[in-house]
Protein backbone atom coordinates (compact mmCIF):
# COMPACT_ATOMS: atom_id res chain seq x y z
CA UNK A 1 0.00 0.00 0.00
CA UNK A 2 2.83 2.31 0.87
CA UNK A 3 4.49 1.96 -2.71
CA UNK A 4 1.54 2.40 -4.09
CA UNK A 5 0.81 5.41 -2.39
CA UNK A 6 4.13 6.68 -2.90
CA UNK A 7 4.20 5.79 -6.41
CA UNK A 8 0.61 7.18 -7.55
CA UNK A 9 1.67 10.36 -5.53
CA UNK A 10 5.10 10.90 -7.87
CA UNK A 11 3.08 9.98 -10.87
CA UNK A 12 0.57 12.97 -9.81
CA UNK A 13 3.80 15.52 -9.41
CA UNK A 14 5.38 14.35 -12.76
CA UNK A 15 2.16 14.90 -14.48
CA UNK A 16 1.52 18.39 -12.76
CA UNK A 17 5.11 19.29 -13.50
CA UNK A 18 4.79 18.27 -17.20
CA UNK A 19 1.44 20.07 -17.38
CA UNK A 20 3.38 23.84 -15.66
CA UNK A 21 5.89 22.93 -18.44
CA UNK A 22 3.83 23.24 -21.01
CA UNK A 23 1.85 25.91 -20.08
CA UNK A 24 5.34 27.93 -19.93
CA UNK A 25 6.08 27.10 -23.24
CA UNK A 26 2.89 28.09 -24.55
CA UNK A 27 3.17 31.07 -22.92
CA UNK A 28 6.42 31.66 -24.39
CA UNK A 29 4.98 31.02 -27.85
CA UNK A 30 2.16 33.59 -27.39
CA UNK A 31 4.80 36.30 -26.18
CA UNK A 32 7.07 35.58 -29.13
CA UNK A 33 4.55 35.85 -31.32
CA UNK A 34 3.26 39.63 -30.06
CA UNK A 35 0.42 38.55 -28.52
CA UNK A 36 0.95 39.58 -25.23
CA UNK A 37 2.03 43.48 -24.82
CA UNK A 38 2.04 44.26 -21.10
CA UNK A 39 1.86 48.15 -21.84
CA UNK A 40 -1.06 48.10 -24.01
CA UNK A 41 -4.37 48.35 -22.31
CA UNK A 42 -7.65 46.43 -23.16
CA UNK A 43 -9.33 48.40 -25.33
CA UNK A 44 -6.38 48.24 -27.62
CA UNK A 45 -6.37 44.46 -27.63
CA UNK A 46 -9.46 44.41 -28.74
CA UNK A 47 -8.55 46.29 -32.26
CA UNK A 48 -5.87 44.42 -33.41
CA UNK A 49 -8.31 41.82 -34.83
CA UNK A 50 -10.36 44.46 -36.49
CA UNK A 51 -7.06 46.23 -38.01
CA UNK A 52 -5.21 42.99 -38.95
CA UNK A 53 -8.01 40.85 -40.07
CA UNK A 54 -7.83 40.44 -44.70
CA UNK A 55 -8.89 44.17 -44.48
CA UNK A 56 -6.32 44.68 -42.56
CA UNK A 57 -6.91 48.80 -41.81
CA UNK A 58 -9.57 50.42 -41.24
CA UNK A 59 -10.82 53.07 -43.83
CA UNK A 60 -7.81 55.61 -43.31
CA UNK A 61 -5.13 54.43 -40.62
CA UNK A 62 -4.14 50.84 -39.89
CA UNK A 63 -2.54 49.46 -36.75
CA UNK A 64 -0.44 46.64 -36.20
CA UNK A 65 2.43 45.10 -33.03
CA UNK A 66 5.56 45.11 -33.97
CA UNK A 67 6.63 40.97 -33.93
CA UNK A 68 10.12 41.60 -32.40
CA UNK A 69 9.27 43.77 -29.29
CA UNK A 70 5.28 43.85 -29.16
CA UNK A 71 5.43 47.59 -29.48
CA UNK A 72 3.14 49.48 -31.53
CA UNK A 73 3.21 50.40 -35.39
CA UNK A 74 1.15 53.09 -37.05
CA UNK A 75 0.28 53.81 -40.21
CA UNK A 76 -1.53 56.70 -41.38
CA UNK A 77 -3.45 56.73 -44.82
CA UNK A 78 -3.43 59.08 -47.66
CA UNK A 79 -6.81 60.69 -46.53
CA UNK A 80 -5.55 61.35 -43.23
CA UNK A 81 -2.67 63.49 -44.70
CA UNK A 82 -2.75 67.13 -45.26
CA UNK A 83 -1.67 67.47 -49.17
CA UNK A 84 -1.63 70.51 -51.04
CA UNK A 85 -3.27 70.55 -53.95
CA UNK A 86 -4.98 67.28 -52.75
CA UNK A 87 -9.01 67.88 -52.87
CA UNK A 88 -7.95 69.69 -56.68
CA UNK A 89 -8.36 66.53 -59.24
CA UNK A 90 -6.23 68.05 -61.49
CA UNK A 91 -3.22 67.93 -59.89
CA UNK A 92 -4.18 65.05 -57.16
CA UNK A 93 -6.72 61.86 -57.97
CA UNK A 94 -8.23 60.04 -55.38
CA UNK A 95 -8.42 55.88 -56.54
CA UNK A 96 -8.59 52.38 -55.49
CA UNK A 97 -6.09 49.96 -56.29
CA UNK A 98 -5.69 45.90 -55.62
CA UNK A 99 -2.55 46.24 -53.13
CA UNK A 100 -3.64 48.97 -51.00
CA UNK A 101 -4.31 48.16 -47.35
CA UNK A 102 -6.51 51.42 -47.70
CA UNK A 103 -9.58 52.33 -49.49
CA UNK A 104 -7.99 54.84 -51.23
CA UNK A 105 -4.51 56.08 -52.27
CA UNK A 106 -3.37 59.34 -54.04
CA UNK A 107 -2.52 59.69 -57.45
CA UNK A 108 -0.32 62.59 -58.12
CA UNK A 109 -1.03 63.98 -61.79
CA UNK A 110 1.39 66.66 -61.66
CA UNK A 111 2.55 69.60 -59.31
CA UNK A 112 5.06 72.17 -58.95
CA UNK A 113 4.64 72.82 -55.05
CA UNK A 114 4.93 69.21 -53.03
CA UNK A 115 4.15 69.58 -49.60
CA UNK A 116 2.56 66.56 -47.65
CA UNK A 117 1.95 66.65 -43.45
CA UNK A 118 1.23 64.14 -41.30
CA UNK A 119 0.55 64.77 -37.46
CA UNK A 120 -0.40 62.10 -34.94
CA UNK A 121 -0.95 62.59 -31.28
CA UNK A 122 2.02 60.68 -29.48
CA UNK A 123 -0.16 59.35 -26.46
CA UNK A 124 -0.71 56.44 -28.56
CA UNK A 125 2.31 55.08 -29.44
CA UNK A 126 4.49 53.21 -27.25
CA UNK A 127 6.59 55.20 -24.28
CA UNK A 128 10.48 54.66 -23.82
CA UNK A 129 10.62 53.92 -27.47
CA UNK A 130 12.60 55.38 -30.72
CA UNK A 131 10.12 55.84 -33.32
CA UNK A 132 11.22 56.22 -37.30
CA UNK A 133 8.38 57.83 -39.79
CA UNK A 134 8.60 56.33 -43.64
CA UNK A 135 6.81 57.62 -46.45
CA UNK A 136 5.25 54.83 -48.12
CA UNK A 137 4.57 54.96 -52.07
CA UNK A 138 4.75 53.71 -55.69
CA UNK A 139 5.92 55.45 -58.84
CA UNK A 140 4.25 54.76 -62.03
CA UNK A 141 5.76 54.30 -65.55
CA UNK A 142 5.49 57.89 -66.26
CA UNK A 143 7.28 59.49 -63.39
CA UNK A 144 8.98 62.52 -63.29
CA UNK A 145 10.64 65.39 -61.51
CA UNK A 146 11.63 63.07 -58.40
CA UNK A 147 15.02 61.41 -59.33
CA UNK A 148 17.11 65.03 -60.12
CA UNK A 149 15.42 66.82 -57.28
CA UNK A 150 15.26 65.35 -53.09
CA UNK A 151 12.63 66.31 -51.10
CA UNK A 152 13.15 67.81 -47.80
CA UNK A 153 11.92 65.56 -44.77
CA UNK A 154 11.55 66.18 -41.21
CA UNK A 155 9.46 65.34 -38.34
CA UNK A 156 8.81 67.63 -35.48
CA UNK A 157 6.76 67.80 -32.03
CA UNK A 158 4.32 70.80 -32.33
CA UNK A 159 1.42 71.39 -30.07
CA UNK A 160 -2.19 70.33 -31.41
CA UNK A 161 -2.55 73.64 -33.89
CA UNK A 162 1.06 72.41 -35.15
CA UNK A 163 2.63 75.53 -34.18
CA UNK A 164 6.18 75.23 -33.60
CA UNK A 165 9.50 76.92 -35.08
CA UNK A 166 9.99 78.66 -37.95
CA UNK A 167 9.15 75.47 -41.34
CA UNK A 168 11.53 78.11 -43.31
CA UNK A 169 14.66 77.09 -40.38
CA UNK A 170 13.63 73.72 -40.33
CA UNK A 171 13.80 73.22 -44.05
CA UNK A 172 17.10 74.85 -44.09
CA UNK A 173 18.86 72.21 -42.77
CA UNK A 174 16.52 68.74 -43.00
CA UNK A 175 17.52 66.04 -44.82
CA UNK A 176 16.54 65.44 -48.17
CA UNK A 177 15.42 62.10 -50.05
CA UNK A 178 15.27 61.14 -53.78
CA UNK A 179 12.19 59.60 -54.39
CA UNK A 180 12.86 57.70 -57.31
CA UNK A 181 16.02 55.42 -57.05
CA UNK A 182 18.33 57.84 -59.30
CA UNK A 183 20.25 60.54 -57.40
CA UNK A 184 21.46 62.63 -60.77
CA UNK A 185 20.65 66.10 -60.81
CA UNK A 186 21.20 69.00 -58.92
CA UNK A 187 21.71 67.58 -55.13
CA UNK A 188 20.12 69.78 -51.91
CA UNK A 189 20.41 73.37 -50.83
CA UNK A 190 21.69 73.75 -47.31
CA UNK A 191 22.52 71.41 -44.73
CA UNK A 192 21.09 67.92 -44.34
CA UNK A 193 22.26 64.39 -45.63
CA UNK A 194 21.09 62.97 -48.84
CA UNK A 195 18.90 59.67 -48.39
CA UNK A 196 17.46 57.00 -51.51
CA UNK A 197 14.29 55.10 -51.08
CA UNK A 198 14.00 51.43 -50.48
CA UNK A 199 11.47 48.97 -51.80
CA UNK A 200 9.54 46.94 -49.00
CA UNK A 201 8.50 43.09 -48.79
CA UNK A 202 4.91 44.52 -50.00
CA UNK A 203 5.77 45.73 -53.04
CA UNK A 204 5.71 49.50 -52.18
CA UNK A 205 8.32 51.85 -51.65
CA UNK A 206 9.83 53.65 -48.58
CA UNK A 207 11.51 56.59 -48.15
CA UNK A 208 12.59 57.19 -44.18
CA UNK A 209 11.48 60.96 -43.17
CA UNK A 210 13.35 61.30 -39.56
CA UNK A 211 12.85 59.41 -36.09
CA UNK A 212 12.27 60.66 -32.82
CA UNK A 213 11.96 59.19 -29.49
CA UNK A 214 8.84 59.05 -26.99
CA UNK A 215 10.45 59.00 -23.24
CA UNK A 216 6.24 58.12 -21.91
CA UNK A 217 7.37 60.86 -19.11
CA UNK A 218 4.77 63.46 -18.84
CA UNK A 219 2.03 65.49 -20.68
CA UNK A 220 -0.14 63.65 -22.96
CA UNK A 221 -1.17 66.17 -25.18
CA UNK A 222 1.84 66.49 -27.52
CA UNK A 223 1.74 65.43 -31.52
CA UNK A 224 4.68 64.68 -33.71
CA UNK A 225 4.38 66.41 -37.58
CA UNK A 226 5.94 64.71 -40.30
CA UNK A 227 6.68 66.39 -43.75
CA UNK A 228 7.59 65.81 -47.08
CA UNK A 229 8.29 69.05 -49.11
CA UNK A 230 9.67 70.57 -52.54
CA UNK A 231 8.70 73.99 -52.82
CA UNK A 232 11.76 75.61 -53.87
CA UNK A 233 12.78 74.75 -57.24
CA UNK A 234 10.04 75.39 -60.38
CA UNK A 235 10.53 72.00 -61.39
CA UNK A 236 6.84 69.80 -62.49
CA UNK A 237 6.58 66.70 -60.14
CA UNK A 238 4.04 63.93 -61.36
CA UNK A 239 3.65 60.02 -61.27
CA UNK A 240 3.80 59.10 -57.79
CA UNK A 241 0.82 56.85 -55.90
CA UNK A 242 1.04 57.72 -52.05
CA UNK A 243 -0.16 55.24 -49.62
CA UNK A 244 0.97 56.88 -46.59
CA UNK A 245 2.85 57.42 -43.18
CA UNK A 246 4.07 54.69 -41.24
CA UNK A 247 5.12 55.08 -37.77
CA UNK A 248 7.86 51.90 -36.47
CA UNK A 249 10.32 51.43 -33.78
CA UNK A 250 13.51 51.75 -35.09
CA UNK A 251 16.65 51.10 -32.92
CA UNK A 252 18.19 54.23 -31.42
CA UNK A 253 21.94 55.77 -33.09
CA UNK A 254 23.77 57.62 -31.00
CA UNK A 255 23.39 60.90 -32.92
CA UNK A 256 19.45 60.34 -31.40
CA UNK A 257 20.30 62.05 -28.21
CA UNK A 258 19.60 65.72 -29.66
CA UNK A 259 16.30 64.35 -31.40
CA UNK A 260 13.46 66.10 -29.41
CA UNK A 261 12.14 64.06 -26.35
CA UNK A 262 8.01 63.69 -26.35
CA UNK A 263 6.28 62.87 -23.69
CA UNK A 264 2.93 60.67 -23.61
CA UNK A 265 0.46 58.64 -21.32
CA UNK A 266 -1.06 55.52 -21.88
CA UNK A 267 -4.71 55.13 -23.39
CA UNK A 268 -5.79 57.78 -25.11
CA UNK A 269 -7.92 57.37 -28.56
CA UNK A 270 -6.18 57.67 -31.29
CA UNK A 271 -6.36 61.11 -33.09
CA UNK A 272 -4.49 62.52 -36.26
CA UNK A 273 -5.07 66.31 -37.03
CA UNK A 274 -6.51 65.93 -40.49
CA UNK A 275 -9.81 63.65 -40.20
Amino acid sequence: MGLSSSSSSSKKSNLEMEKEGKEEMEGRERYEMGSRSPELPEECISKILSFTTAADACRSCSFNLERRSGKRCYMLGARELNITWGDNPSYWSWNTIPDSRFAEVAELQYVWWFDIIGRIETSILSPATNYAAYLVYKTTTNSYGFDSIPVKVWVRPVDELGHNESTNEIEANADGVFLMQRQQGRGLRGGGRQRLPRQREDGWMEAEMGEFYNDGQGNSGNYIEMRCREVLRNDRKSGLILLGIELRPKARQSYTQNLPFLRLFEGRTVKTMFK
